[in-house]
């Protein structure tokens, strides 16, 4: 019904609606529109991976704890940890985490990607200070911090460093605008060439007219610009061959 509906109303649309002319100049508008939408996607593409904009690093400082049971746990600097707790477990390091991050794309921001984390730990039981350290995956270590990260927040960040998450996080929504201002860009861009390259179409047809009208009325040969006022009987120009009459 409703598919019926819809066609009716475009019949009557398209036969109530002035016709359009077409010439070169219209199809040429047409086909840039069409080009335009087609090359959207594409440029906002380009631009996601030509336009980078650095951002402040996220910067996460904490504390590794082991209780009495060997259980490691994390907090992060700042947070409230039961006294309870705090008083019956072990200090063990403090952490830096830190992940530099880059904006991409124009205008929007399409995508975000974070480099490799850092993690800084000062582990005082080994008596080592504050250094760039490398914790396996399923180390106790990491998987505390990784807790207290996520239990914060900073899931993709985690998500980053355990390489389950892509280097880039993309934002579906500012793609979709992108596209959207990219195509209104190509679309007025194409437009507007098409008018200059007409206008100056018309410019030098006008000027070509003006100069062939003047060879006219001289007696000469429109084409070439030969002397024709000896030669009145002739059909043609003897030097190019043209019609004359």
């Amino acid at each position: 019904m409703m598919f019926t509906w819809a066609l009716k109303h475009n019949r009557l649309i398209r036969y109530y609606s002035a016709t359009r002319k077409r010439t070169v100049w219209t199809k040429a508008i047409d086909i840039g529109l069409a080009t335009s939408v087609f090359l959207s996607l594409p440029m906002t593409w380009v631009m996601d991976q030509l336009v980078l904009r650095d951002q402040p690093p996220v910067l996460v400082s904490g504390k590794v704890f082991e209780d009495d049971s060997g259980l490691v746990f994390a907090t992060l600097s700042g947070e409230e940890v039961d006294v309870d707790i705090a008083n019956s477990a072990a200090f063990r390091a403090n952490f830096d985490f830190r992940i530099d991050m880059t904006r991409h794309g124009w205008p929007f921001v399409t995508s975000v990607s974070g480099l490799k984390p850092l993690l800084n730990m000062d582990v005082f039981a080994l008596g080592q200070g504050s250094r760039t350290t490398e914790l396996e995956i399923d180390s106790p270590q990491r998987m505390a911090i990784s807790r207290a990260l996520i239990n914060a927040g900073y899931n993709n960040e985690v998500g980053i460093w355990d390489s389950t998450n892509s280097p880039a996080i993309n934002n579906i929504a500012t793609w979709a605008a992108n596209v959207i201002i990219w195509t209104i860009i190509l679309v007025v861009v194409s437009w507007i060439s098409v008018w200059i390259t007409r206008f100056a179409y018309i410019f030098l047809s006008t000027g070509q007219f003006s100069k062939k009208q003047q060879r006219e009325d001289m007696g000469l040969c429109a084409e070439c610009g030969y002397d024709l006022r000896g030669n009145q009987f002739g059909e043609r120009c003897p030097e190019c061959g043209v019609l004359t009459s």
